[in-house]
């Protein structure tokens, strides 16, 4: 899978944390389905799956420990 870099902010939706991808990110994956990948966050690796946000972006939950 290549590389894809951005910058994001995060939002707050009741108890949850989400990072949206910026759409020009989204249109870089393979799929506009579900989407599994590898990321980093300042320097905190981890490991997801990317959700369709049904707007032509996905969004993924952020771990509290992220």
């Amino acid at each position: 899978m290549p590389v894809i870099r951005f910058e994001a902010k995060l939002f707050s939706i009741d108890t949850w944390v989400i990072l949206r991808l910026p759409i020009g990110a989204s249109a870089k994956l393979p799929s506009r389905g579900q989407v599994m990948a590898k990321g980093t966050i300042n320097d905190f690796q981890f490991q997801t799956a990317l959700e369709p946000d049904g707007k032509g972006s996905h969004w993924f939950r952020v771990d509290k420990d992220v």
